[in-house]
């Protein structure tokens, strides 16, 4: 609690000085560095140099004010349920009435250990109607030109009915996979990654 007050007020001293430390990119980096050494005691953690301060000074101070946090922390029994509550708004509080989000954003359980994102699975509904409708739509119009033009009780109407019925089908289910390798190529890329 103390080591943690601590660096809360020495962030507020930085801040004053360097008001983009309350940017949330800096929040970002400042929160990483913080789950990394009062969460996951990573012992092989570095402290990064840069926080996206403006100046190398202002990174100075930030990356000073972890290592004594860091080295406070070792100490520091470590319970996750009362560690989180302390970074919430009824936790550890500045000397000038600051509480832990204002410096690290909102640090929950699920931005500490982030749960893996489950596969998608194919789904015909899930196609937008009108995409699968617009690469259908030749093999409708042929079939509709089918029926108006050629007599169905010919034996060639007929034959040329069934092959572009064939062929809007054939359409359809392009479009269906067409739309689903283009949309999920993304989120196969970023599965694989985390599989790694």
């Amino acid at each position: 609690m103390n080591a943690l007050i601590k660096l809360l007020n020495n962030l507020e001293a930085i801040g004053e000085a360097y008001p983009e430390l309350y940017d949330t990119d800096v929040k970002e980096q400042t929160g990483d560095a913080l789950i990394e050494i009062l969460f996951r005691r990573n012992s092989s953690y570095s402290i990064p140099s840069t926080f996206g301060m403006f100046s190398e000074e202002a990174n100075r101070r930030i990356q000073f004010a972890f290592q004594e946090f860091a080295s406070d922390c070792r100490d520091w029994p470590g319970d996750f349920n009362k560690d989180l509550e302390l970074l919430g708004p009824r936790g550890a509080v500045s000397q000038k009435g600051q509480i832990a989000e204002c410096f690290f954003g909102e640090i929950t359980e699920d931005v500490i250990y982030p749960k893996p994102k489950k596969a998608r699975h194919h789904d015909w509904l899930d196609t937008p109607f009108v995409f699968v409708i617009f690469l259908s739509v030749p093999g409708i119009l042929i079939l509709v030109l089918a029926y108006l033009v050629v007599p169905a009780y010919m034996s060639n109407g007929l034959i040329f009915l069934i092959a572009f019925t064939i062929a809007s089908f054939i359409s359809l289910v392009l479009g269906d996979y067409l739309w689903h390798r283009c949309a999920n190529r993304t989120f196969r890329r970023t599965t694989s990654k985390q599989k790694t």
